[in-house]
């Protein structure tokens, strides 16, 4: 258990500081992902090795569980400032390389499961901080605060990021990722957060594990965040491969493909902010039914894949929906989750996560050339449907 601190006021220095720099650090590294991509591609001239680097960071999520395990043993702060400064050296490596034109895949490769390695402890770290550092009435309304930081950012630096890196390079791109991510480290020195007791039990990492996976068990809410962590991240997997097969048929590319996404993130932006100042107002579970029901629409909408007008009609329809249900998540998370077990918790959604959507990949690539795109999105549509439909008999709407 831990020594909870009395959060009287919203915007209390605790929750700014950490808003704050998470909010400059999405931004530089959202540029640094455009710079990093642009990096390995010009410097191999293949495309299988950025996605190389990709499979590599995503294979240390196979063990995520037991990094949970260990983190809820931790005091909360260390491993939010070592995972940034982690970081920031890794990124560091990867600018010198890009400035003094001594470019090794070698250690690109290493880097990427390095930093695979870091993200798998520092991210159910950061998911556990956050619901200690505002009053618990007010969950709702900073994390929809946190999402406006998070896609507002990530949208800036996609639109920006091509233009910045084709101006100044890749290296100042990702050296300023680094520089971001020492902020946060500094920034986080000035946080208060709770002081975890000391254990009196002692138990291994697996007993630990084990006792995680029982809760998730018992816990209805749990369950059901559970499995739409893996059913959500199959159906989501599949637009990477629908959408480029859709604006290549429409005469529209890369253009097409980037107006798509841009405006997914714009809509779930718009949805964070919504929540945010109050406009939408609902139970968290009335509002996971209605945003998924959102995305329902929007793969309805994207079947019909002939209509531009209506493919980019679903995309912001559809990141609407993840906003309205993204948030509501994260404050069942909150409100289910006892503070002793949120890393452990959190790490098991990442490992599910990580399991789900390169398996739905693969069996997608195998027919997506074999069928129409319309049965893949209605296949998708059908999918958030059954979990609306799970989530209204499992959990209600109060």
């Amino acid at each position: 258990m831990q020594n909870a601190l009395n959060r009287r006021t919203f915007w209390n220095r605790d929750f700014l500081l950490f808003w704050l720099g998470s909010m400059q650090s999405e931004l530089a590294t959202a540029v640094a992902g455009v710079a990093f991509s642009f990096l390995v591609l010009e410097q191999t001239g293949k495309a299988s090795s950025m996605g190389i680097t990709l499979a590599l960071s995503l294979l240390p999520s196979i063990f995520a569980p037991l990094m949970g395990a260990w983190i809820d043993r931790l005091p909360l702060k260390p491993p939010l400032i070592l995972g940034n400064l982690l970081r920031a050296g890794l990124m560091g490596v990867v600018a010198y390389m890009a400035f003094t034109d001594q470019f090794s895949l070698g250690v690109v490769y290493l880097i990427s499961l390095i930093n695979g390695l870091v993200d798998m402890f520092y991210t159910p770290a950061s998911q556990s901080v956050f619901p200690t550092l505002v009053p618990p009435e007010e969950l709702q309304r900073a994390s929809g605060y946190m999402g406006m930081a998070s896609q507002g950012m990530q949208l800036v630096g996609l639109v920006g990021g091509g233009f910045l890196v084709g101006v100044l390079g890749s290296g100042f791109a990702i050296a300023w990722n680094a520089v971001a991510l020492l902020v946060m480290s500094l920034l986080l020195l000035f946080v208060a957060l709770p002081v975890r007791a000391p254990r009196t039990e002692k138990t291994h990492l697996l007993q630990d594990t084990r006792a995680a996976l029982q809760l998730v068990k018992q816990s209805a809410p749990l369950r059901f965040l559970m499995l739409l962590t893996f059913v959500a991240a199959g159906v989501f997997a599949p637009l990477e491969l629908m959408v480029p097969k859709i604006m290549l048929a429409a005469g529209q590319g890369s253009r097409g493909y980037g107006l798509f996404f841009g405006t997914m993130m714009g809509a779930m932006l718009l949805g964070s902010a919504l929540v945010a100042t109050g406009v939408l107002k609902a139970s968290p579970r009335a509002m996971m039914f209605w945003g998924l029901l959102g995305m329902v629409l929007a793969f309805v909408l994207l079947s019909f894949s002939s209509v531009l007008p209506m493919v980019y009609a679903s995309a912001g329809v559809l990141g609407l929906g993840i906003a309205v249900a993204q948030t509501a998540a994260t404050v069942l998370e909150a409100q289910s989750i006892p503070e002793d077990f949120r890393g452990r918790v959190f790490s098991l959604y990442a490992a599910v996560a990580a399991l789900s959507m390169p398996v739905v990949l693969l069996l997608v690539s195998a027919v997506i050339d074999h069928v129409p795109v319309s049965v893949v999105a209605l296949a998708c549509a059908a999918g958030m449907l059954l979990l609306a439909v799970m989530q209204k008999s499992w959990l209600g709407l109060r």
